[in-house]
């Protein structure tokens, strides 16, 4: 049986370069991504998020050439591998997302609650992005 994965594409009005600090840097991901992240965004880097209560270790992959790629690893062994890509669209910018597993996991419902979380966090990007001012 082949691991799950989970797609998104968003089509968000921000420039590349705008949604490029939110994909690239740990203050990024704490406006839409995770709750609380202590990481360098960087090939090679290492760190840990926590988001709704789950603990994850984060290894990044690859950040350039408009995507970032990292594996996290939740306390209970689940592991997958996030891609979040850039392009350039007719209103703005288009964001890609994938999350694929790369193993079986042992939880039925795991791939459907990540799905959910997914939609969530695809809110909370497009609700910064429509916000006048940031905090």
């Amino acid at each position: 049986m082949d691991a799950p994965a989970i797609e998104r594409e968003i089509e968000i009005d921000l420039s590349t370069e705008e949604l490029w600090e939110l994909i690239s840097t740990a203050e990024g991901w704490r406006s839409w991504l995770v709750d609380d992240v202590d990481i360098d965004v960087r090939v090679g880097a290492a760190g840990i998020a926590i988001d709704d209560d789950v603990r994850r270790a984060i290894a990044v992959e690859h950040v350039g050439d408009s995507e970032v790629r990292f594996v996290w690893c939740d306390e209970e062994g689940e592991v997958s591998r996030v891609t979040i890509s850039i392009d350039d669209s007719d209103d703005g910018s288009r964001l890609r997302i994938s999350e694929q597993w790369l193993a079986p996991t042992r939880c039925a419902d795991c791939p459907l609650r990540a799905e959910r979380r997914w939609d969530l966090r695809a809110c909370l990007l497009c609700l910064g992005a429509l916000a006048p001012c940031r905090a």
